[in-house]
Order: C-alpha cells, then structure tokens, then sequence
C-alpha cells in the first residue's frame, strides 16, 4: 500500500492517501471531521484501498492552515484534492464518502465542485449546521461550511438547552438520546430555517447511498435518511440512490479499520459503549452493521 501526505502550505489541503500497490482508477474521497478523531479518516482510507480503491482522507479542520474547530471549513480545499486525483493520480471515478458531519460535505463537494460519481452518507444530517468555537460550547455565528468565503445556508442547534439523558416521544428517538440529539432535533423543528439550509442533494448528479443506525446517539440520522430518501423521490431523480436504516444501531457505523492491521485501536471498543450509549446496549448489532454497511459501501462502489 502507497501513502502520501497533504499540507495546505505545500498541497492547499490537508490529507492523507493510501493506494493500492496495483493502483486503481476508481478514489474515494474520506470525509470524517477534524485531523484527529477516534477513529482518523486515514484508516478509512485505507480500507477502501484494501478493496482496490484509492483512499484519500481530507481534514476540515484541525491542522496548520485550516479553522481551529468544525467552524467555517472551506470546501474550495476539495478542488485542489479532486485535481489532484484526477491530474495526478489519472483516476476517472471519484466518490465521496461522508461520514457524520462529513455527509455535509459530501453533498457540497459534489455540488460545487463537481464530477462525483457516487455519494455516500453515514449517519448524515440533511441540513449543514452552524459552526462551534474551538472549545465545542460556544456558536460561531457562522455555516460549518463555506464556499469562496461565503457561508453555506445552516441551521442552528442551541446546545446551551441540552439535558443528556432526555426522552423524546418521536419514532427516531426510542433510545435514550443525548444533549446534542435534542439540541439537532429541536434545530429541525425550525421548518423554514431547515428548508432553506436543506442539502440540494439532487444537483450532485451523483448515485447516492443513504446509511443510519437507528438508535443513532449523536443527532437525528434515521430521520435525515428518510426526509432525503423522500426529497429524492419527489424530485423523481434519475440516478440509482438506496437509504438503509439499521434498527438498534449507533452513530458509529460505515466503514471501520482494518480488524488485522489496527489490533490496538480495536481493543479499545469497550471503551467506544461509554462514548455511544447504542453501541454498549446494542454492542452485537452494532459490530454487525459494521460488516454489513461495508458490504454495502463496496458493492455500491463496484456497481
């Protein structure tokens, strides 16, 4: 396997490549969050190039060059990425693969930047959020995401009124939810602000593959999955899209690390039920969903 590393004063993004030894003409672009994360979008990356995809993970914040937190995150980084796969690498088949925060800009770089084949969403929300300071309390007043300077329409999730533990009487929310899940609910509720943030999922042009768990912790995703299944088929679009919600099933699912290769990160599940309450109660569905979203992924990919 190959690797290669971005910086923005070098590269203009920030990121991280793994290659197949054989190459490929098919990349993947892993969107995850910031550069550093349970589980960092390199390993990812590098799941896909054990399939024979080239894996290329690029941070929205966290680095040298970038915003401190998840708080105006640029998606013009992703035209020097794309060029770089495309120019570079030769590669004619690119996808995105987002997943939480990073099924926004999934979406927006397909969107805006253009020639996206596939895109995929795990555990997405349907709507760009505003962005948080570096301390994760307070609200920037501005998108998480924002194209040439210019923020990207956003909702906006008062996290000074969440109460951990809260129950809700809504189909999506049957678990016990967290502060930050009601604080996004609360924020859809709002319907003309989340109409006008609402992802124009439509003009990717892109074959899409919806996927949440459905005791998803962090925020509303089986709900998201479902209003944007339903956008699409009243938009009657034309390529292939799939949504596929796993009952039971935590924030944390998609595509995961190597089992052979990350041994330690693994022993580090039992931790992971601390951190997602679905994942503890539910820890033998969550693992298979685990396998079974990455059969989906591959496939959806091979198509």
């Amino acid at each position: 396997m190959i690797h290669e590393d971005f910086n923005m004063r070098e590269h203009n993004f920030v990121g991280h490549l793994a290659e197949p030894d054989q190459g490929s003409d098919k990349a993947v672009i892993v969107i995850m969050g910031g550069e550093q994360s349970l589980f960092p979008g390199i390993k990812i990356a590098e799941r896909f190039a054990d399939y024979g995809i080239v894996g290329l993970s690029v941070s929205l914040f966290g680095a040298d060059g970038l915003p401190e937190g998840p708080d105006r995150c640029p998606i013009d980084v992703f035209e020097y990425a794309v060029n770089y796969l495309r120019d570079a690498k030769k590669i004619s088949h690119i996808s995105t693969y987002g997943q939480s925060m990073g099924s926004i800009f999934a979406v927006l770089v397909a969107e805006y930047i253009g020639g996206i084949e596939n895109v995929i969403m795990v555990s997405p929300t349907h709507v760009p959020f505003e962005g948080t300071l570096k301390d994760k309390k307070h609200m920037s007043g501005h998108s998480v995401a924002t194209w040439r300077g210019r923020d990207i329409p956003y909702v906006t999730a008062d996290f000074s009124k969440m109460k951990a533990g809260k129950y809700l009487k809504h189909p999506a929310a049957a678990h016990k939810v967290t502060g930050m899940w009601v604080a996004y609910y609360e924020a859809y509720q709002d319907k003309d602000r989340e109409q006008k943030a609402w992802l124009p999922i439509e003009k990717t042009n892109a074959r899409v593959l919806l996927i949440a768990g459905g005791a998803d912790e962090a925020w509303p995703a089986e709900y998201s999955v479902n209003v944007l299944k339903s956008y699409l088929e009243r938009k009657n679009y034309t390529h292939d899209f799939k949504a596929i919600v796993y009952p039971n099933v935590s924030h944390l699912t998609g595509m995961m690390p190597n089992k052979e290769r990350e041994k330690k990160l693994y022993r580090l599940i039992p931790l992971i039920g601390f951190m997602y309450k679905s994942f503890g109660k539910h820890k033998k569905e969550c693992m298979e969903a685990f396998a079974k979203s990455e059969e989906e992924i591959i496939n959806w990919l091979s198509a």
